[in-house]
């Protein structure tokens, strides 16, 4: 049985096909495609490959077989088997293994083993070099003991008699002898001793009297600068007390004092808005319902734009813009015109 590597793609030999007439001659021309080649998994149903490839033959009715990483996939058994008119069926029996296993048993990989338990009497002496496995033992004695060093070439002995100089000193800070840290811990002055020794009795804070409320005495204003800029929205409808609103519309201009602005040529607002208004109101209807404007609009039309359908019985005169018919006439075999029809409207 060979081996594969899990969810890795490899190519494997299958064969050799033989003719199932004679039981002897090699089938080199045969066309195993994909759906030729079945696959089952540690026993399951056969089931096509996954790689569309197909195979292809190499000699001697030996072909290769394309497999893909999702048909190595399961660890366990893997049969392969082709069945091919014209020749006997094939197959082969695989080994799909993790790549640690594969890895160790092709190539430079070992094995990741998890020790649970060791039989007794396994690790010997003989198994050990005692200069590395144990530094320091505690069958060593006299010179050899105190010779082992540390990191920073200090002796175990060098070590030790520096830690009892330091546990002398730190015993002496401990005893109390009034000018040693303990002592002058212990001789910390009240807030009262400390006023004392350094400022005069007129000075004294007194924690009973000398509270906000009783502080009355404020010194002079001093104006705030360099402030940063206000947020936008920072001041909210809901933020203005009612009486501040007040004092804003009072500083605006009342109706008529907007009244008595006035423009570049000296009249008043109200004299433009009332002379802008009679202009308007001349702007009525000159013959039926056309307007000044709509009568310009026609007389342009009739004397300098395109004419369209002469020597015909319809006539159009166009927009001098050349968009849209103002003028439509009817007219007889003389040129009188019989119909009319105007279009002083804006272009659509």
């Amino acid at each position: 049985m060979n081996i594969l590597k899990q969810s890795t793609a490899a190519t494997i030999k299958l064969g050799p096909f033989i003719d199932d007439s004679d039981g002897k001659t090699s089938e080199t021309a045969l066309t195993i495609a994909q759906a030729d080649i079945r696959l089952s998994k540690n026993g399951g149903d056969f089931a096509q490959t996954n790689n569309t490839a197909g195979a292809t033959h190499d000699e001697n009715g030996y072909y290769d077989i394309p497999l893909n990483a999702t048909d190595t996939g399961t660890l366990g058994r893997l049969r392969v088997a082709v069945s091919k008119s014209g020749a006997l069926p094939v197959w082969q029996d695989f080994l799909v293994v993790t790549a640690n296993v594969y890895d160790t048993l092709c190539s430079t990989d070992s094995l990741d083993v998890n020790v649970t338990a060791l039989a007794d009497d396994v690790i010997t002496a003989g198994k050990f070099d005692e200069s590395t496995a144990f530094p320091l033992k505690s069958a060593d004695t006299g010179l050899t003991q105190v010779a082992r060093v540390g990191a920073d070439g200090d002796t175990l002995e060098t070590l030790s008699d520096e830690i009892a100089a330091v546990k002398t000193d730190t015993a002496a800070i401990l005893v109390d002898t009034g000018t040693t840290l303990d002592g002058l811990i212990k001789d910390v002055p009240t807030v009262a001793e400390f006023n004392a020794r350094t400022k005069p009795a007129a000075d004294y804070f007194d924690p009973a009297t000398d509270t906000v409320a009783n502080v009355t005495a404020v010194g002079t204003t001093t104006n705030l600068t360099n402030l940063p800029t206000m947020p936008a929205d920072w001041i909210t409808a809901s933020g203005l007390k009612a009486d501040a609103v007040a004092e804003i519309q009072a500083g605006l201009a009342l109706e008529a004092t907007l009244q008595a602005i006035r423009g570049a040529s000296g009249d008043t607002l109200e004299t433009l808005s009332n002379e802008i208004a009679a202009k308007m109101a001349t702007a009525e209807n000159i013959e039926g319902t056309y307007t000044l404007k709509d009568a310009i609009r026609i007389i342009l039309a009739f004397a300098a734009g395109k004419v369209s359908g002469g020597g015909t019985s319809s006539i159009k005169f166009r927009s001098t813009g050349d968009d849209v018919d103002r003028i439509q006439a009817t007219v007889d075999s003389s040129g009188n015109r019989t119909a009319v029809t105007l279009n002083p409207n804006d272009p659509v």
